[in-house]
């Protein structure tokens, strides 16, 4: 029996309540050896219903990421729609936050001040210097 997740990946039920993700069957089943359980079975198609052995790779979760943004299935930054920031806008918060209150900024940016204590902080915008 087979079945996609809520996020569009292959399930293959081995026996009654035992399943496994249907990309990591075929890639055991095409290298002689398992995925160990901290190694991704990435898609080199993008394509989280493939279950073509020759499109999968191991990777960690790291590599797995640093591909989606490559190919751009993840967007960082500017390139996400919904972003009210420029990578200019991050340093300048930066090398302004210690000296002038967050309110101020985000003010002045048109963003809320708990976005601005996030950038300044390094949990958002990670990827800028």
């Amino acid at each position: 029996m087979a079945a996609r997740d809520d996020r569009g990946y292959g399930n293959f039920a081995l026996r009654k309540g035992e399943t496994r993700k249907a990309h990591r069957v075929a890639y055991a089943i095409a290298n002689g050896v398992a995925l160990g359980k901290t190694e991704n079975g990435c898609h080199s198609c993008n394509n989280p219903p493939c279950c073509n052995p020759k499109h999968i790779f191991a990777g960690t979760q790291k590599q797995n990421m640093e591909h989606a943004v490559a190919t751009g299935i993840i967007r960082k930054g500017e390139a996400r729609p919904e972003s009210k920031l420029t990578e200019n806008e991050v340093r300048l918060i930066r090398l302004i936050g210690e000296h002038v209150p967050d309110a101020r900024i985000a003010a002045a940016l048109g963003v809320a001040r708990t976005t601005v204590l996030s950038v300044r902080n390094g949990k958002t915008w990670r990827h800028v210097s």
